[in-house]
């Protein structure tokens, strides 16, 4: 008999996600520093779109100017061909000036749910609600004339939400795992 030998070398991506929610505001004619939340321990590309007010679509952390509110996507492709996609929502807030309280907080119940939840407020009215995907496509606008919108049927994701109450807003991250 003959005996063959061989040997093979594997080589795995490690991928390492802050906790950072990858949502921002900026006001009217501002600008903001948005950035990879996940990082590889190989040497990774950037690809960011839409090409629309930003610095540098191939820059890690690249500057955005967006005058609407705007979904970033962003394709990380480490050297190993690996890839991750994940992306960055900044709203532009309606004044000319950043005012801490045109935010307003808004209770998500439960967060993370199985695809069925509540937003609620404890002062005004939800008169708008915009949900997104992770990939930034719009799901579903609700108009209200509630303090309280039941979300049910959703697929496991991870959503976005902004949300008008009267002259506020608010900005959130909405997780279903079923």
């Amino acid at each position: 008999g003959v005996t063959c030998v061989d040997s093979m070398v594997i080589y795995s991506t490690n991928w390492s996600y802050t906790s950072q929610e990858p949502i921002s505001a900026i006001a009217a004619g501002d600008s903001i520093g948005i950035y990879s939340i996940a990082e590889s321990n190989w040497p990774s590309e950037y690809l960011w779109s839409p090409d629309y007010n930003i610095s540098d679509i191939t820059d890690r952390s690249p500057l955005v100017w967006n005058d609407t509110t705007q979904y970033y996507d962003l394709i990380v492709t480490d050297s190993m061909g690996c890839k991750v996609e994940i992306g960055w929502l900044v709203n532009v807030l309606t004044t000319s000036t950043y005012d801490p309280d045109q935010i307003i907080d808004i209770n998500v119940a439960s967060n993370p749910n199985q695809g069925d939840f509540t937003l609620s407020v404890s002062e005004g009215i939800i008169s708008n609600l915009q949900l997104y995907d992770i990939s930034g496509k719009l799901i579903s606008v609700t108009k209200s004339s509630s303090d309280m919108i039941a979300i049910e049927g959703l697929d496991s994701g991870t959503y976005f939400y902004i949300a008008n109450v009267g002259d506020k807003l608010s900005v959130g991250k909405i997780l279903v795992i079923k």
